[in-house]
C-alpha cells in the first residue's frame, strides 16, 4: 500500500517548496477580500485550526504565529514544514489488525497512546494492539494546499487572518528614529538599531549602548525600511553581543519572501560585541521592509543587536 501510494502521489506536490512560494509572489500584490477569505478558511483550514470561533483546535493557535505579516503567512501556508514545532509533528500508527491512524501525539502512557487528528478526532490505541508507531518528521498540516487555491484565494485567506489578529503597536524610545535606509557610495546599506521600528513585549532600544536589547519575547521584532537601488544578492553582516549562557537561539532576517536563518553565537558576555558575516539574502529593487525576529522559542535572551550591514555581492 505504501509503495502504491508513493507512485500515485509522486509529482502531486512540488518537493521544492521554495519554488512554489516564488511562483505565488503575486499573492502579495493582490487586494484580499476578508469575507471570501473566511469561506476559504472554513473549507481549507478549519479541519485543524480554530479561528474566530470557526474550526477545530488541533494545530497551533493562529494568534500565536510569530510572523503575522502577509509574507510570513504565505510561507507558513505553502511550506508548513519550514518551522514546525515538535508537538505538531504528524505520527502514523499501525495496529495489529491492519488499521492505520494518523495525528499528533497528545498523550502517551504505559498502556496506550492518543493521537489527535483532523476535525479534533481523538484515537486512543492500546499498546497491546499497536504494531508500529512512526513519526513522519513533518507537520500534520499537509503540503500542496496551492493545488486547490488560486492566488486570489490565498490573498483573501491572508486578509481574513490578518483582519482577526491584533496588530502590533510600534514602541517609542529616546534616540530611536525610524527612517528610510538608502545605500551608501559603495551600494551597501547600513541598518543601525536606532533606525528601526520596534515591536514586541520586551524589546527595547538602549540608547546608552546603541543596541536593541532585552530581546526575550516571541513577539519581539525590529523592522527597517530600505530603499534598494541595486537588486540582487547581499552579504549580511551583524554587529552583536550575546552572553554564552544565552547562545544557540536562532533569528530570521526577512525581506519579502526571502529569509535567512541565523544561529546566534555567544560573544562571551553582553558587553563584548562581534562583527561577522552570517550569510546572504536577495533584495528586490524599490522600497521594502527588512525584519529581524526570533525563529521560534527563545531561551534566555536572543541577542543585543547594534547594526546590520548589507553589502552587494560582487
Amino acid at each position: 500500500m505504501r509503495e502504491r501510494a508513493a507512485k500515485l502521489l509522486a509529482g502531486a506536490t512540488d518537493p521544492d517548496r521554495q519554488k512554489v512560494i516564488d511562483s505565488y509572489r503575486s499573492v502579495l500584490t493582490l487586494t484580499g477580500d476578508a469575507k471570501h477569505g473566511a469561506q476559504v478558511f472554513a473549507k481549507t483550514c478549519a479541519a485543524c485550526h480554530q479561528f474566530k470561533g470557526v474550526g477545530h483546535q488541533v494545530g497551533p493557535e493562529l494568534a500565536s504565529v510569530g510572523d503575522k505579516s502577509p509574507e510570513g503567512l504565505l510561507i507558513a501556508i505553502l511550506d508548513p514544514n519550514r518551522a514546525v514545532e515538535t508537538r505538531y509533528i504528524n505520527y502514523v500508527a499501525q495496529t495489529k489488525n491492519g488499521q492505520t491512524f494518523t495525528g499528533i501525539l497528545t498523550s502517551e502512557t504505559g498502556n496506550s497512546i492518543t493521537l489527535l487528528g483532523q476535525e479534533g478526532k481523538q484515537q486512543v490505541i492500546l499498546r497491546n494492539d499497536l504494531e508500529e508507531l512512526a513519526s513522519s518528521n513533518k507537520s500534520l498540516m499537509p503540503e500542496g494546499l496551492e493545488k486547490d487555491l488560486k492566488p486570489q484565494d490565498l490573498a483573501d485567506l491572508i486578509a481574513h487572518i490578518r483582519a482577526g489578529l491584533p496588530q502590533p503597536v510600534r514602541k517609542s524610545f529616546a534616540g530611536n528614529n525610524p527612517e528610510v535606509i538608502k545605500p551608501g557610495y559603495d551600494g551597501a546599506l547600513h541598518l543601525a538599531a536606532n533606525q528601526s521600528a520596534i515591536y514586541g513585549s520586551t524589546l527595547v532600544y538602549e540608547m546608552q549602548y546603541g543596541n536593541l536589547g532585552y530581546w526575550s519575547s516571541d513577539d519581539d521584532h525590529a523592522e527597517w525600511t530600505l530603499e534598494v537601488t541595486q537588486p540582487g544578492k547581499y552579504a549580511v553582516r551583524l554587529d552583536w553581543a550575546c552572553d554564552n549562557a544565552s547562545a544557540g537561539n536562532s533569528l530570521i532576517v526577512q525581506a519579502g519572501l526571502e529569509r535567512l536563518t541565523v544561529k546566534v553565537q555567544g560573544t562571551g558576555n553582553w558587553d563584548t560585541y562581534k562583527q561577522s558575516a552570517v550569510g546572504q539574502i536577495t533584495l528586490a529593487a524599490g522600497k521594502q521592509q527588512l525584519v529581524v525576529r526570533p525563529a521560534g522559542r527563545i531561551h534566555g535572551a536572543l541577542i543585543d543587536l547594534r547594526s546590520i550591514k548589507l553589502t552587494p555581492s560582487r
